[in-house]
């Protein structure tokens, strides 16, 4: 599992990110928040019932219906580069109403938001989760030959092929009124146009502070070495040269002395 200090690494070297920069991100995973698309899928479940999909945002409350599946978009993108991998996990608070979330690996190459799938085995609708919420974390993971090999990067392209594939196959499980939303909501984070996931990431306020302890102890870091420099300079190597430039202009001048 990543740390702390792992994420910011592959942050600043865009192997892995996450846009916006809304949840927590802790030792181990990232947390993800739930947008307002939300969807109960179609069920089978009952003999002769097939019953439809429907939104499942009502104001800012996302209703689970009892013995329903419904799938959240996730707030945010999540870009894993190659060698890295993830899954996909709920919070504790969910499970103890008796939501089942269906844990998901997230493969090398995905970017954009990630769908999660949350079942009511109740007999009653839950309503105590709201637009926004954090509700799931991923977990990341580095493989070994990230670190002995130098892996040819994802393109900008490859990422793009792959979001349409992403938001095409949420498409066609979402009720209609929902699909230029879906489209949309793959588009307006990251990876269509003249924007890219990392460029956004880095002028995003949330990021600034989840960088600022790394870079205050590289400010400080870069204090001391100045230090440590200023003093060789000025303790040691000042006197040192002065004494040897004196040493030589008297050489020179007893030189000449002798001379005449």
């Amino acid at each position: 599992m990543l740390s702390h200090k792992d994420f910011y690494k592959y942050f600043e070297d865009e192997k892995v990110g996450i846009y916006p920069v809304t949840s927590k991100i802790e030792d181990g995973f990232l947390g993800l928040t739930a947008s307002t698309i939300a969807w109960v899928i179609k069920d089978r479940s009952f003999e002769g019932a097939d019953l439809p999909a429907l939104n499942a945002v009502e104001g800012d409350i996302i209703k689970i219906p009892a013995k329903r599946t419904v799938i959240i978009l996730s707030n945010e993108s999540v870009y894993l580069d190659k060698g890295f991998s993830g899954i996909v996990l709920s919070k504790v608070s969910t499970r103890t109403h008796g939501i089942v979330f269906s844990a998901s690996p997230i493969k090398p190459g995905c970017s954009g938001p990630l769908r999660l799938s949350f079942h009511n085995v109740t007999g009653e609708d839950y309503n105590d989760l709201k637009v926004g919420d954090e509700c799931a974390v991923v977990m990341i993971d580095v493989c070994k030959n990230v670190i002995e090999n130098n892996l040819e990067r994802i393109t900008r392209e490859e990422r793009r092929i792959e979001s349409e594939k992403c938001a095409d196959s949420l498409k066609d499980l979402a009720p209609e009124e929902l699909h230029e939303r879906i489209i949309n909501k793959f588009k307006e984070i990251n990876m269509y146009y003249e924007d890219d996931l990392f460029e956004a990431m880095k002028r995003d306020q949330g990021y600034d502070s989840f960088c600022e302890p790394y870079k205050s102890k590289m400010s400080k870091r870069k204090q001391k070495i100045k230090k440590s420099i200023d003093f060789f300079v000025h303790k040691l190597l000042v006197p040192i040269i002065t004494a040897a430039v004196g040493g030589l202009i008297g050489a020179i001048i007893v030189y000449v002395a002798l001379r005449q």
